[in-house]
Parts: structure tokens; sequence; C-alpha cells
């Protein structure tokens, strides 16, 4: 289990400059699919958290950029996994707890503090 440390010196000095052409499709496929699982958790009042899609956080004194997940909540990704397109380890749940690596950070959307920037798609 990794540490919130952990996540912002992940990708620290690593640069991904292609991705695969299968990737980049499955980002799509996954992009359209959480759009898609938002509406209906939106529709049906059940998507407590709403972040900015691309929004720039700050959280512990790193910045994050919010993104739709696979299940329709949000990930928040370190400028590093953004660019490099990889799946985020941080994830935001429902009631609006952070976790990290599937485990609780001890944050909540409460303590990300929006930067009223956006990130490059």
């Amino acid at each position: 289990m990794g540490t919130i440390g952990d996540f912002f010196r992940k990708y620290d000095g690593v640069r991904v400059d292609r991705i695969a052409e299968a990737e980049q499709e499955d980002y799509v496929r996954r992009t359209w699919a959480a759009r898609d699982a938002r509406r209906r958790l939106a529709e049906e009042g059940a998507m407590a958290v709403e972040l900015r899609e691309r929004g720039v956080y700050l959280l512990a004194g790193g910045r994050l950029i919010a993104g739709e997940g696979h299940d329709g909540g949000w990930v928040l990704y370190t400028p590093q996994e953004w660019e490099a397109a990889v799946t985020a380890d941080t994830e935001v749940q429902a009631d609006g707890s952070i976790t990290f690596q599937g485990e609780p950070a001890g944050y909540t959307v409460d303590d990300l503090q929006d930067t009223g920037e956006t990130a490059d798609d």
C-alpha cells in the first residue's frame, strides 16, 4: 500500500512520449463510458460529488487534475499521470472520501483547493 507521498512521487521525472494506439482507443472508450455513467448517476440523484472535468486542484501540497472515472465517479491524476494518459491511483468515492491505491488517503473533496486552472486535453 502506498502513501499520498508515493502518489506524488510515482511518476517523478518520468515522461511517456507515446502511448500505443490500442491504449489511446481504450482511453477514449473509457472516457465516453464514464460520461454516460455520470449522466445516469446524476439523473438518479446518486452523484454526491461534483468536480470540474480537467480542473486543477491542490491537495497536500501537490497538484491534481480531476477526470471522470470508469464508473462515473472521479479520479485524480498527478500532472505526470495526466500527461502520460495512464491510470490514476487516486479516486474520489461517492461519499467524497479520497482513496489512494484503493485505501483511504485521509482526505476528502473538502480538502481539495480549486486553483481555477484547467488542464489541457
